[in-house]
């Protein structure tokens, strides 16, 4: 039941994309006490596996009073996926390799970044190094607007992220339609708590992007709320 391929389903609903061609985004940083990665991915394959695969339970005996204690595995309420990446742009840290594997866990079923043939993607190295996984919901798309220039757009979900974004330093912008989102099937309040106002336009059952920011301020900013919610980033 598990280990579900899903490579075909996505190479087929890959309708909103960025071309790689010309991917000349002038942007690099770097801080290697920071374990967090940023860059831009090409999907190659996504895979679902069971997180909760039965694992070996610890039992320990107390030698004074005999009492047992079991250690049981916690339950992941996650679905979870192991996904492998094309490397086409390193932004923040180097990866040193031209694709990377990682997993990702959503609450919500199949990762969303997965639907789009390029985003900006944040991982990390797990503590013992074994492995690289995606820092949840952590994501960007990203356009060439009709000036020619790179500008990523924020994700929303609550009320703290929508008035954080508000401080940054934003610049009106002009997509293609290939960027606009089909509302179709979202509730209002949904609406306003992903693509909120002034961001986005509503018009009908479109959302169309009226706020972005440029690819440095994003990579800054998005670096910054990494570490400050997870301080056990910073590689000692």
């Amino acid at each position: 039941m598990y280990k579900l391929n899903l490579i075909l389903l996505f190479l087929l609903s890959f309708t909103f994309c960025n071309s790689q061609e010309n991917l000349d985004i002038d942007f690099y940083d770097e801080n290697e006490k920071n374990n967090v990665f940023a860059f831009v991915g090409e999907l190659i394959s996504i895979e679902e596996f069971d997180p909760n695969t039965p694992k070996e339970e610890k039992t320990e005996i107390d030698s004074l009073t005999g009492y047992i204690t079991i250690h049981k595995n916690p339950i992941v309420m996650d679905r979870a996926f192991k996904l492998k990446y094309k490397v086409l742009k390193n932004l923040y840290n180097n990866l040193k390799t031209d694709t990377i594997e990682f997993l990702a866990y959503d609450h919500y079923g199949i990762p969303r970044f997965s639907e789009f043939k390029n985003v900006i993607l944040y991982i990390s190295k797990s503590q013992n190094g074994d492995y690289f996984f995606h820092q949840k919901y952590q994501y960007n798309e990203f356009y060439k607007s009709k000036n020619n220039e790179w500008v990523g757009l924020l994700n929303f979900g609550s009320v703290s992220r929508i008035e954080s974004a508000s401080k940054l330093n934003l610049k009106k912008i002009k997509l293609n339609k290939a960027a606009n989102i089909d509302l179709k099937g979202y509730s209002k309040s949904d609406i306003e708590l992903l693509y909120p106002k002034p961001f986005y336009k509503i018009k009908g059952d479109v959302a169309i992007p009226k706020l972005g920011i440029s690819i440095n301020d994003l990579i800054d900013y998005k670096v910054k709320s990494i570490l400050e919610n997870n301080s056990v980033l910073s590689k000692q």
